[in-house]
């Protein structure tokens, strides 16, 4: 469980850093640049991002 716990966060740490960084919408959860994700801010983007058939980000990025 240690692992799994280091992994998610360090995604989320890419996540957050893609934000910040403008390269995703906090609201949308859309790419806002044409450049490629970091791999780890692409997957937790994905995993945000999709529940059983669905994929939405629509208010499922940030508390905004």
């Amino acid at each position: 469980m240690h692992y799994m716990k280091a992994w998610v966060g360090s995604m989320q740490d890419a996540l957050d850093k893609a934000i910040g960084e403008k390269q995703i919408d906090p609201i949308t959860g859309r790419k806002l640049t044409n450049k490629s994700l970091d791999f780890e801010a692409a997957l937790g983007r994905r995993l945000l991002c999709s529940y059983g058939r669905e994929y939405n980000c629509s208010a499922r990025v940030s508390e905004k």
